[in-house]
C-alpha cells in the first residue's frame, strides 16, 4: 500500500477513519473526505461529519471486525 492516504503516520487521515476502512475506499473519495475534514476544521469545527462513503466504510469494517470477534 504505497498511497499516502493509508500510510501509517499520516496523521491528516489516519485519525478519521481505521486504516482498512481507507483501504476500502477509492483515492477519490479518501481526497473528497480528507478535503471535507481539512475545509471544515479550517472554519473551526472540531467534529466534522465523515462523508457518506467515508461511514459506510467504517460500519462494513466495525461490522466484520465484529463478526471476526464473534460479536455479531
Amino acid at each position: 500500500m504505497a498511497d499516502k492516504a493509508i500510510e501509517p503516520g499520516k496523521k491528516s487521515t489516519e485519525r478519521y477513519l481505521p486504516e482498512k476502512a481507507w483501504a476500502a475506499m477509492s483515492k477519490s473519495e479518501r481526497k473528497k473526505t480528507d478535503d471535507k475534514k481539512k475545509r471544515e476544521s479550517r472554519k473551526g469545527k472540531q467534529f466534522v461529519e465523515n462523508t457518506e462513503r467515508a461511514k459506510k466504510a467504517r460500519k462494513a469494517v466495525s461490522k466484520a471486525e465484529k463478526r471476526k470477534m464473534g460479536q455479531g
